[in-house]
């Protein structure tokens, strides 16, 4: 905390050192690591700002990135440092102390407008004073998310900062406003709390008039930046936006902009927004690359609408004249990055639509199962992800039967992801079939299925497949325990381990509500089953092999 020295670049460089380190070791050691430290680091942060000279740009970065990821780890707690804290963010974002006229003329004025050309033609600016003002406004966006309803005072002021911003000449700009909409709308959302979770597809339920009302005017910005950017980043910067909005205010934000919202999917497609040169995955390498940007922003986007809307009239229309489009770019002579996308994007949709989807399964299916063997690990993984959803929605063992033959090929892939993937491909196959009933080995070998499964087991490099990997187990040894008995030391391995996981990832301080780690109501009927087994006569020694660290477990 010492005040800097006349052109001392090292003592300014430790100190930026030092305020990305204070930084990194909050968000690692917690609230209750840190707690002990959180009024001295502000202080110090604090006068090291009102000390700063004006173009110790990098400095201030360093403190906005210092104050965020101290908002995200203490939360509600750092909300008595705003006071002190959000104005020095305004500041920053709005000022012109790294722009300079070529003229000589002094720093440049008034140059929130849209002139993108500006440092290029009669003006100057400094990279670093960019990047702080990037800085400032992704460490407004993270302190409104993670302090709630504390920030409410400042949220008008936040939007105006943000809304003088939104054409800045400067991409990366752009594109943190954008990204900050969503989190500044989180703070309203806290303060006015929906009475109800929104329903999907539900057009007609409407949250608080001040939620509404913002976030339609955020989607409506984020949808001209889509259109109208000169820059692929802004641009799929603003699908992406478009898309978590839809999610933190339900389906009645899209309802007034599903037209304009359609017309821009069609020209992303079409490759006709401003930010691109008229081009498709199927043209010259280079525009692939540059174009397939904009396209995975679209392809979140898409997933966002179907998780919103769902199978409701406005959703299928909506999705309808896009996804046959989408199913192009899965065939063999579209572009890498293209398929890769498109794949896992129709796994999503498909899942979040159910049988609205059926039309679309002979045309995926064989594209989706020859993707499988394609050499690159990334379009494997999305590829045999989508071809269990598929097969979960088709409910036919003839399909079932042909994923496990994929699975055994794919059993020993190099890529641990594909493997974890490939455990939930065959989790939904066997939940495709009817567990209630005794089942005709000759149309699905549900015991081949279940070895294969647990061969796979446990996930490593890609969790979301808990999802369907447990309840599967939970229904094979409540409907098929014969099937499973041959192999109820593996399953019991497998409870006891992710069990395990839950309960470190909740000692950590994390959500106990996280898609990475199995849910409360699975962990219990896990946890019910183990009893059962260890109590069972015909349940051999396995009670007696269990670890004290195991039997803490079951408590």
């Amino acid at each position: 905390s010492e005040p800097l020295q006349e052109n001392d670049q090292t003592q300014i460089t430790y100190k930026v050192h030092s305020m990305e380190t204070l930084g990194l070791v909050a968000t690692s050691v917690g609230a209750t690591g840190y707690g002990g430290y959180l009024k001295q680091t502000m202080a110090a942060a604090v006068a090291q700002l009102v000390a700063a000279r004006t173009d110790d740009w990098e400095l201030r970065e360093c403190t906005w990135a210092l104050f965020a990821n101290l908002a995200i780890t203490f939360e509600e707690a750092f909300a008595p440092f705003l006071p002190g804290v959000v104005p020095f963010l305004f500041e920053s974002a709005l000022s012109n102390s790294g722009v300079t006229s070529k003229q000589g003329e002094g720093a440049a004025a008034g140059i929130e407008g849209d002139e993108g050309d500006l440092d290029a033609k009669n003006y100057q600016v400094r990279e670093s004073f960019v990047d702080e003002k990037e800085g400032a406004v992704q460490a407004l966006g993270m302190i409104a998310e993670h302090t709630g309803t504390h920030f409410l005072p400042f949220v008008e002021h936040t939007c105006a900062t943000l809304q003088r911003l939104v054409h800045y000449f400067a991409p990366t700009v752009r594109a943190g406003v954008l990204s900050a909409y969503p989190q500044v709308l989180s703070a309203v959302v806290a303060a006015y709390p929906p009475a109800a979770p929104w329903r999907r597809g539900s057009v007609a339920e409407k949250p608080h008039a001040d939620v509404l009302a913002l976030a339609s005017g955020m989607l409506k910005e984020a949808l001209a930046a889509a259109l109208d950017d000169s820059s692929k980043e802004v641009c799929a910067k603003a699908l992406q936006t478009v898309g978590v909005l839809a999610k933190k205010v339900g389906p009645c934000v899209l309802g007034p902009l599903l037209d304009p919202l359609h017309t821009c999917c069609q020209r992303v497609l079409a490759g006709q927004v401003s930010c691109q040169r008229g081009t498709d995955c199927f043209d010259d390498e280079d525009e692939q690359l540059e174009n397939l940007e904009v396209f995975d922003g679209l392809t979140e986007l898409l997933v966002a609408v179907s998780a919103t809307l769902g199978a409701s009239e406005p959703g299928i229309a909506f999705l309808k004249p896009i996804l046959p489009r989408l199913l192009t770019y899965c065939r063999e002579e579209a572009a890498l990055g293209y398929r890769q996308h498109a794949i896992g994007t129709l796994g999503d949709v498909c899942v979040q639509l159910g049988p609205a989807f059926l039309p679309y399964l002979q045309p995926l299916w064989p594209m989706a199962l020859h993707s499988t063997s394609s050499p690159s690990s990334v379009l494997r993984r999305n590829a045999i992800y989508t071809a269990g959803c598929l097969v979960e929605l088709a409910r036919k063992p003839d399909l079932s039967v042909q994923l496990l033959q994929c699975a055994v090929e794919l059993r020993e892939d190099e890529d641990d992801a594909v493997r974890d993937n490939m455990a939930g491909a065959v989790a939904r196959a066997i939940c495709a079939v009817d567990l209630s009933k005794k089942l005709d080995p000759t149309r699905f070998p549900l015991a081949d299925a279940v070895r294969l499964l647990l061969s796979l087991l446990p996930l490593t490099e890609d969790r979301e497949p808990i999802e369907q990997v447990l309840p599967c187990l939970v229904l094979l040894c409540t409907h098929q325990f014969e099937v499973v008995r041959p192999y109820l030391d593996r399953v019991l391995d497998n409870f006891l381990h992710e069990l395990a996981q839950r309960i470190k990832h909740i000692q950590a301080g994390q959500s106990d509500t996280d898609p990475n780690i199995v849910q409360a109501p699975v962990a219990q009927e896990m946890i019910s089953i183990i009893k059962r087994l260890s109590t069972a006569k015909n349940f051999g020694s396995l009670s007696g092999s269990l670890t004290a660290e195991q039997r803490e477990i079951l408590q």
